[in-house]
């Protein structure tokens, strides 16, 4: 299979993922978003691969396997900071702040609302500025 074949083979196993996680199919969107990062990751794509972490992060939060989630919303974070990726930066931030906060880990899960804050605001994002700003503050 050459690099082209791969990288189509690769966004179609990304897309059906989001397909199966719609559906609530939980075990079929993880076996597709593991593919389609494994392909990434083989060619060399490191936002498309990061963003597949948090895919399955978020399927691992949907199926209520927190400590899953993090691991995955984690492992994506040094690839979003690697290619210098602030919204990915951001949102993972926000993803392992979320996940801290329905373990009712408070501290943790302000300090990451309050890492993604200065960078949503510097990206000009009002509305995950205000996603934000709510939460910290029913947090606090």
């Amino acid at each position: 299979m050459d690099k082209q074949e791969k990288l189509e083979k690769a966004k179609l196993c990304s897309n059906e993922g989001l397909n199966h996680a719609l559906k609530q199919e939980h075990d079929m969107a993880l076996g597709n978003f593991n593919k389609a990062f494994l392909l990434f990751k083989e060619l060399g794509e490191k936002l498309y691969a990061a963003l597949q972490l948090g895919n399955i992060g978020s399927v691992y939060r949907n199926m209520e396997e927190y400590n899953l989630s993090l691991e995955e919303y984690h492992k994506a974070l040094p690839l979003f900071e690697e290619i210098g990726h602030k919204e990915g930066i951001a949102d993972q931030f926000t993803n392992i702040a979320y996940i801290h906060a329905m373990k009712g880990e408070t501290k943790e899960a302000l300090e990451y609302f309050k890492k993604a804050l200065p960078l949503y605001e510097e990206m000009g994002s009002e509305q995950k500025c205000e996603f934000t700003k709510q939460n910290i503050k029913a947090l606090e």
